[in-house]
């Protein structure tokens, strides 16, 4: 392996849009819970030294039973997470082991990562400080005002971001802590940290398999492609 690089799977969702008294992370998927079909991506990758979960501290628990059930053997921390996506982020950074000098940020729901996936992130990380995963939109977006439509966007100019999310370690490092100098909070997305800075985010192909678990019928299209991949 010829640089450290630690994955950071910021896992810290809650049932709600999924309608689910079990967080979205720990629902079964086949026959294990969707935390670990996730885990288990990054943990078979050769180019993948460390992995660190941010989670709710109540998980912590839950979630050193599942690594010693299924022999997780890469991941070198597991922290509790704070108030917002953005902290939780951080917190991961902070907590990469020595001498990682690139981080791959994703979320514990998207299952179905790939290796192809991870590599092309960490290349274009590596070639121009950050990078991202991204796919065509097919639907028409538009911009709402009121309870009308304020104006259609050429859909051609607009992709939709996934994870993993790739980084020099400093490069990202960096980002956060300009981000909270100047009293950004909310960003859901690491890539707009690093763009806040004047800085470049490199767009890769991403995958129409990397979706990400957020509602009732996204579980039910990751059953099916569970059956029919037999990922």
């Amino acid at each position: 392996m010829d640089n450290k690089v630690t994955a950071i799977i910021v896992a810290g969702g809650t049932g709600e849009r999924m309608k689910s008294d079990v967080p979205k992370q720990f629902l079964e998927l086949g026959d294990k819970p969707v935390i670990i079909h996730t885990i288990e991506k990054f943990e078979k990758s050769p180019l993948v030294s460390d992995i660190v979960i941010v989670c709710h501290e109540s998980y912590i628990g839950e979630i050193n039973t599942l690594l010693a059930e299924y022999k997780m053997s890469k991941v070198d921390k597991i922290v509790p997470g704070g108030e917002t996506r953005q902290e939780s982020s951080f917190i991961g950074i902070k907590n990469c082991p020595r001498g990682t000098e690139y981080v791959l940020i994703h979320d514990a729901v998207r299952p179905f990562v790939d290796e192809r996936l991870i590599r092309d992130v960490i290349d274009a990380a590596k070639e121009s400080g950050a990078s991202a995963p991204a796919v065509d939109i097919v639907d028409t977006v538009m911009l709402k005002k009121g309870d009308f439509i304020e104006y259609v966007h050429d859909r051609n100019h607009l992709k939709r971001i996934q994870t993993p999310q790739g980084f020099k370690y400093d490069v990202i490092y960096q980002a956060h802590e300009e981000a909270a100098k100047k009293g950004i909070t909310g960003s859901t997305d690491d890539c707009g940290l690093v763009l806040a800075m004047k800085k470049g985010v490199k767009i890769i192909e991403g995958s129409s398999l990397n979706i990400k678990l957020t509602e009732q019928i996204d579980l039910f299209v990751a059953e099916r492609i569970i059956n029919e991949k037999k990922i």
